[in-house]
């Protein structure tokens, strides 16, 4: 058998720039309208991973602000780093509490 050692293993994390190689790679973007979440399936479709993007932290962002919470967090801020140097989902996020 072929390994494919850069595939996500069960319960991996992976970094948001990551997710946008396995995507250019060929895996598929889906949208879940109940969990307000994005999540991809690799081309075999023998692995799934959901994950948060911009869209779906707006989303949660303005339901934070909608309840009178006074921020949101970030479990592992510097996975949001892309290779370009931008972080598109802190972005997403402050931009949405601008709003």
């Amino acid at each position: 058998d072929k390994v494919n050692r850069d595939a996500p293993r069960p319960y991996q994390a992976l970094a948001y720039h990551k997710l946008h190689s396995l995507i250019k790679d060929g895996w598929t973007c889906s949208w879940d309208d109940e969990t307000q979440n994005p999540w991809i399936t690799s081309p075999e479709g023998d692995y799934v991973h959901s994950y948060d993007n911009e869209k779906s932290l707006a989303i949660k962002t303005r339901w934070a602000i909608q309840q009178d919470y006074r921020g949101v967090f970030f479990w592992e801020i510097k996975q949001d780093r892309l290779e370009d140097g931008s972080n598109p989902l802190l972005e997403a996020s402050h931009k949405a509490m601008d709003e």
